[in-house]
This record gives structure tokens, sequence and C-alpha cells, in this order.
């Protein structure tokens, strides 16, 4: 691609008033004359420039999601992968691909720290049932109404109960 370059080069450093060889050049520099042509005219660019256009992320906002992903892995709260598509979506303003995260986070994956998140243990899943907390309502209760601040207290001193 370094060649391509300069026979770009060569052909910008010409003075206005003079016409351009691409032909000459081409063979000079040892690129194709149509390719040359195309990118001189402005139809068509680099295939690196290509490539950045059609990214989802810019290399900057990539580093951005990457510090993001890892404050809250470190924090014990992993992103999912449709976590990820929703914060890319955030960021660009563009609609993430079908693979785009998985296809990512294998691109970034020497930078990213993955972790799995931990499950909720069969205890705490059992206090969190609706007949556990019906149960432990009606004892406390009777037929008393709560307001939903009280009912949260109360779930939680049902929860630190069980696990003691």
């Amino acid at each position: 691609m370094a060649s391509y370059e300069l026979a770009l080069e060569a052909l910008r450093s010409l003075k206005p008033d003079e016409k351009p060889n691409i032909s000459l050049v081409a063979r000079t520099y040892g690129v194709n004359q149509s390719n040359l042509s195309k990118r001189f005219r402005g139809v068509t660019g680099s295939k690196e420039a290509q490539y950045n256009n059609q990214r989802l992320l810019s290399k900057e906002q990539s580093r951005t999601l990457i510090k993001w992903i890892n404050q809250l892995t470190e924090r014990g709260l992993p992103p999912t992968n449709s976590m990820l598509e929703n914060f890319a979506r955030e960021i660009s303003g563009k609609e993430p691909g079908k693979n785009w995260a998985s296809r990512w986070l294998k691109a970034h994956s020497d930078k990213v720290i993955s972790r799995y998140s931990k499950g909720l243990d069969s205890d705490r899943k059992k206090a969190d049932s609706a007949y556990n907390t019906h149960y432990i309502l009606s004892l406390l209760a009777g037929n008393r109404a709560y307001t939903s601040r009280q009912t949260k207290f109360i779930i939680w001193m049902r929860r630190a109960l069980c696990l003691v």
C-alpha cells in the first residue's frame, strides 16, 4: 500500500497547470493504473480508509468501551453480549450486527477482562420465591397492608434470617 501512497504524492506534487501522466507514474511505482487513477480522482480510497468507514466503533470509542467493561467486571458486574450491543449503540448511534458483540470481544480479548458472573445460590433463590414472600408477610402482619418500602424491608429481613 505504500506504493500507492508514494504514487499519489508524486501526482499531487505536480504543478496545477501540468497534466498528470497517470500511466507513467503507475509504471514508475509498480501499481495498477486504473486503481491509481480512481484513487487520484477520489472515486475510491485506501482499503484502510474503507475499513474504518465500515467499523461500528472508532479506535477511541473502542478504548472507551474496553475501559467501561473492565470497570464493570472489576465491580463484579461483567456485561453480557446484549449489554455490549446496547453500549455500542449508545456510543456510535448505529445498530450493531447480529454477531457484533462476540466478534468485537474476540478482536479485543487481550484488553478486555472477562469473567462470568456468579449465579444465585439455592438459598437465595428460595428466599425470593413468591410463596416465601407471602408467608412472611402473613406471619408478620396478618391482614395489614404494607407499602413497597416496608415490604422490601421485610423481605430483606426474611433473607437475612434464612441465611443465618
